[in-house]
């Protein structure tokens, strides 16, 4: 293979090319996974720079948007993104498309390692102070943190025992988790995972409230099934009804705008979380984005190799194999968009809700019709129980 540093990328430059360079690497094609493995196998087996070439100039935008999150210490940012690629061109040449992997994915901690580990040096070096703008940055950042720290911490209390103190008063606490329970790194979809758990009894651990004081855990889940990114989507639909679901449902990441990936519910996944998590009640959303469908579906199991299976496997290489079994429930074709009570709701609408109910085995103790948050059918008040 050739070395790194070979490849033709773009120039970087330190006068204010920043803006030049990010409008030329828009400019490279993005690869699909077929494209993407063929390039990765051809670099692999036979050292083709111009492979390794378009794997690298394909991924530039993705090193960029990285260091842009970094932009908060105060470093250049197009030092970061030049210490990104390094990252990205390291991540090329280890690269083994055969696990299944897809190159962002892989390349993603390569490119944080090296940014993180520019900043690192950069700080040390800061601290010893050897260039004068550097001594400056250093004692400029000092003066706002001394400035800062006094506003902050008239708010910094030990949290577990402010906890406590609400307890014995009867306060209503209200803990909410950020990320997905397939997230979690024990029991998610890993690879694809987060690198902390995400389960419900997090929240007691996290906090030290104590597992005991957790009288209700509410879980979210959409009407449909949705992922950001790579990872296994065993009712991923890939037509024109898995576009429907993404335009109707405004279907793009929260933090990274990138599109989500649609397909019918899975029960099986849905089930599994609960289980997993000690969910209690369901709140389920968007159920008017399905307004419009003939049928709909629900995932009720998975055959894997001609055996039926009622759980994901856990490892990825059979997650890649598992096709879903559907039940189908005919749509109600009409809109339930700002309804506000179950009654109203169509009578297909209630047959879907009422078998989603039963399949999970958790009851649903809301339902959202409206991206409005006073369309909503409140069934019950967990604060109440």
């Amino acid at each position: 293979m050739s070395a790194v540093t070979n490849y033709n990328l773009p120039a970087l430059s330190n006068e204010g090319g920043l803006s030049a360079y990010l409008a030329q690497i828009k400019k490279f094609p993005m690869l699909d996974a077929e494209e993407e493995y063929m390039l990765a196998k051809n670099w692999r087996n036979t050292g083709n720079i111009k492979s390794a070439e378009k794997l690298v100039t394909s991924h530039l935008r993705l090193v960029a948007k990285i260091a842009m999150g970094y932009k908060g210490y105060g470093l250049p940012v197009n030092e970061m993104i030049s210490e990104g690629n390094v990252g990205l061109m390291q991540a090329v040449k280890k690269f083994k498309p055969e696990k299944g992997f897809r190159l962002a994915t892989y390349a993603m901690w390569w490119i944080k390692a090296s940014i993180q580990e520019y900043i690192l040096r950069s700080w040390s070096l800061v601290k010893i102070g050897t260039t004068t703008a550097q001594k400056k940055l250093f004692f400029n950042l000092k003066k706002v943190k001394n400035q800062i720290a006094p506003e902050i911490l008239k708010f910094s209390k030990p949290v577990w025992l402010k906890i406590d103190e609400y307890k014995k008063k009867k306060k209503k606490i209200l803990f909410e988790g950020a990320q997905g329970i397939l997230l979690d790194v024990d029991h998610g979809t890993y690879p694809f995972v987060t690198s902390s758990n995400t389960v419900a009894s997090s929240a007691a651990t996290g906090s030290g409230c104590g597992p005991n004081s957790i009288h209700y855990v509410l879980g979210i889940t959409k009407a449909y099934t949705t992922r950001v990114g790579e990872g296994p989507f065993p009712t991923e639909l890939k037509d024109e009804i898995g576009e429907l679901l993404g335009i109707r449902g405004k279907e793009f990441g929260t933090v990274t705008s990138r599109k989500r990936r649609c397909g019918w519910f899975d029960g099986v996944l849905v089930r599994q979380t609960i289980k997993v998590s000690g969910i209690d009640g369901i709140a389920l959303t968007k159920l008017d984005v399905l307004d419009e469908l003939d049928e709909i579906k629900i995932c009720v199991k998975y055959e894997l190799n001609g055996e039926k299976l009622d759980y994901l496997p856990a490892a990825f290489e059979d997650q890649q194999k598992i096709k879903p079994i559907y039940k189908i429930f005919p749509g109600w074709k009409s809109s339930t968009s700002g309804i506000k009570n179950i009654d109203a709701l169509p009578e297909n609408a209630k047959k879907y809700i009422f078998a989603v109910e039963d399949f999970i085995g958790a009851k649903i103790s809301s339902i959202s019709t409206s991206p409005e948050r006073e369309d909503t059918i409140l069934i019950e008040n967990p604060f109440d129980l």
